[in-house]
């Protein structure tokens, strides 16, 4: 269950990321 756990919320977070970097750009951009 802890591996099940681990592998589901990397992918998450990675997507977190990504998201806030898009903001961060859409907001300079704007």
């Amino acid at each position: 269950m802890e591996a099940f756990g681990f592998t589901t919320c990397q992918p998450v977070i990675i997507d977190a990321q990504q998201g806030v970097l898009i903001i961060r750009v859409e907001g300079l951009r704007g």
